[in-house]
């Protein structure tokens, strides 16, 4: 699928914020209706699927947007939020608005290997401490029957947080 960016995502705060926070993460939206649907949480992020969560110490998520994490789950030019948020029962919620309200930290790495580049935000009470993208690439080797990586923050294997 094109424009299709995996994430990694670790939150770090109070189990009773990790709680909400990981319920906005997976909240089922109906844009149609612009709706929450068969979910408890009152906010979400938009274009999100594929979600896997775990709790430890902290949350762990990683799961699949369209095209970006900054378009989908930050604000700003050509972010989804922006384009929405003047509509009718608006719903809608970023990272750094999350990370503020719920008093947690979050960082997150994102790769898009169909338009090369990687993505790393850290966010702590609502201010973004790392905004940055790289170049990232996969090709594919016919001699090894892999896909070898260049560039970026290393592969979603390798990723360390930091927080």
């Amino acid at each position: 699928m094109p424009n299709l960016c995996f994430f990694n995502m670790q939150v770090k705060g109070k189990p009773k914020d990790l709680k909400t926070v990981n319920e906005i993460l997976n909240a089922d939206y109906n844009y149609e209706n612009n709706k929450l649907i068969s979910c408890s949480a009152e906010k979400h992020i938009f274009r999100t699927w594929d979600i896997e969560s775990s709790f430890d110490e902290n949350l762990e998520v990683s799961g699949h947007c369209a095209w970006s994490v900054y378009s989908c789950m930050m604000e700003g030019p050509y972010t989804y939020y922006n384009q929405l948020k003047t509509f009718e029962n608006f719903k809608g919620t970023t990272l750094v608005e999350i990370s503020q309200t719920y008093n947690v930290d979050i960082e997150v790495y994102s790769e898009e290997p169909g338009m090369c580049f990687q993505e790393h935000y850290l966010i702590r009470n609502g201010v973004v401490e790392v905004d940055e993208e790289t170049p990232y690439y996969e090709n594919y080797n016919e001699k090894t029957g892999e896909y070898e990586s260049q560039g970026g923050f290393g592969t979603w294997e390798t990723w360390k947080f930091s927080i």
